[in-house]
């Protein structure tokens, strides 16, 4: 089904009495055959008018669709009554259009959010991958509890009215959404989260079998946004009964112990306490990892120290984490004391210690990580960034795998078009494996066709390590970003 909508994100009216029009929407109807799909109908006319073949009008239509997500999921600003109160998020009711706030003002609506799980959920029925009473998994930041959770309700209640039961996780970092969904079987899901974005902003990124979407596809970014907008809340939501709207309630579960139970099967401490330094600095980005890495480093007897560890959903990612480091690679003592507090308290604390000092940066959801190392010799800060950790975590797993004859006959790590021009150079220089360069965003590493990948990585942080995880169905492959992990 082919839907158009006019400037306004309103739907535009078909006029198949304009020639030219009923010519464009036959093409497009015979084209997008079989999938839902929504064009832009002034974009589309005006591209379609100038293609002179079957192939550039098939391009044209294919330039003319509208995708509501970004490079990870759907993202926008919410509202906040003070910096540090609780946030009123966008009312629907009284701001109007959903679809046009987002794309004319980046302003994200709580009925978005819930039109969109809702939208996600029922591709998902239609193409039997779920059925009425199947489990779907969410999990959140933690930046909603600013907002008196309201986001994370609506995505829950867009699952809940599809007639799913919803495993809501709370807050955790985003990579142990997918790792719950694979081994308890769940094939659909979502994060609420704007990852590593100021508190005023939230977003929305889904997970199938434990991985992200893609643009295309019966379940791509394409179909889920026609999809949303078929079911947008100014069309829907007022006329079924609220009692009507959603029969169950989310169920909570605690997964604190299955994140543990997962870095210590991939982490040994002994690794960091033969390193001698400082206890190891942590910069959790008053974010989702704030209580999980900091039980794990306790349980594992390493020595540390947390900073920005101390989340109310409004000070997740400020003037902390990975985004006040970005771009930076090496830094004198005096230059680090100027910097972002995990610079600061790096130095400080190595000095006070006499030592040289570790530190991991995150982002607000987790999902990536910079690893810091301080030399008191050279009063130097050196940052690597997603490239480099990716770099030397290929190396470790190459050999490891070497070691134990797990190595596939033909080894891959992937990139993407944001990480160094020279990190794949430099790779293949110490390994002897090939590379691939993919969009930008870990979404596109995570399904890199194949099953050679020893890792993938960008710039930004996003180290994807294959994981081998337990199903009711076997074994299965596990590609997340996990900031800590890497």
């Amino acid at each position: 089904m082919v839907i158009y909508i006019d400037q306004d994100f309103e739907p535009a009216a078909k006029t198949a009495q304009d020639p030219a029009f009923a010519e464009m929407n036959s093409f497009a109807e015979s084209l997008f055959a079989g999938s839902e799909v929504l064009l832009d109908v002034d974009r589309a006319a005006m591209l379609f008018s100038l293609a002179d073949s079957n192939e550039s009008r098939t391009q044209a239509l294919l330039a003319a669709r509208v995708n509501f997500m970004g490079t990870d999921g759907i993202r926008g600003k919410i509202e906040f009554e003070n910096q540090d109160g609780p946030a009123a998020g966008v009312d629907d009711a009284q701001e109007g259009n959903p679809f046009r706030l987002l794309a004319r003002e980046h302003r994200l609506a709580r009925g978005l959010v819930e039109c969109a799980a809702e939208a996600f959920a029922s591709l998902l029925i239609e193409e039997e991958i779920l059925k009425a009473d199947d489990r779907a998994a969410a999990g959140s930041d933690g930046r909603d509890a600013a907002n008196n959770r309201a986001y994370e309700k609506a995505m829950c209640e867009g699952f809940l009215k599809q007639g799913l039961r919803v495993d809501f996780l709370g807050t955790l970092p985003t990579p142990y959404v997918p790792l719950y969904m694979l081994e308890n079987g769940i094939r659909g899901g979502a994060m609420l989260t704007a990852s590593h974005n100021p508190a005023n902003q939230n977003g929305i990124k889904f997970f199938l079998d434990g991985r992200k979407l893609l643009p295309e596809g019966r379940l791509g970014e394409y179909a889920l946004s026609a999809r949303m907008f078929a079911m947008r809340p100014a069309a829907n939501l007022e006329a079924r009964p609220r009692e009507q709207q959603i029969p169950r309630k989310a169920r909570e579960v605690r997964y604190e112990t299955g994140a543990l139970k997962f870095l210590d099967r991939l982490l040994r401490g002994e690794d960091y306490r033969r390193l001698g330094g400082m206890p190891f600095l942590l910069d959790t980005a008053n974010g989702a990892y704030h209580d999980i890495a900091s039980e794990w480093l306790r349980r594992s007897g390493i020595p540390h120290i947390c900073i920005n560890e101390k989340p109310n959903g409004s000070n997740i990612n400020r003037h902390c984490g990975v985004a006040e480091i970005e771009g930076l690679r090496a830094l004198s003592g005096a230059e680090a004391l100027e910097g972002a507090a995990v610079l600061r308290s790096l130095v400080l604390e190595s000095r006070k210690a006499g030592l040289d000092g570790f530190a991991a940066a995150l982002d607000g959801d987790g999902d990536r990580g910079f690893v810091l190392h301080y030399s008191l010799e050279r009063d130097t800060v050196t940052v690597l960034d997603g490239d480099m950790c990716g770099i030397r975590i290929a190396e470790l797993e190459y050999r490891r795998r070497e070691k134990d004859g797990s190595l596939p006959r033909t080894q891959q790590c992937v990139f993407t078009v944001e990480s160094d021009i020279m990190a794949s150079v430099s790779l293949k220089e110490r390994l002897p494996v090939e590379t691939a360069t993919v969009d930008v965003g870990d979404k596109w590493i995570c399904n890199h066709p194949g099953e050679s990948m020893i890792a993938g990585m960008e710039s930004s942080g996003h180290v994807i390590i294959p994981v081998q995880v337990k199903t009711p169905d076997g074994t299965k492959t596990l590609r997340a970003g996990n900031g800590f992990l890497s």
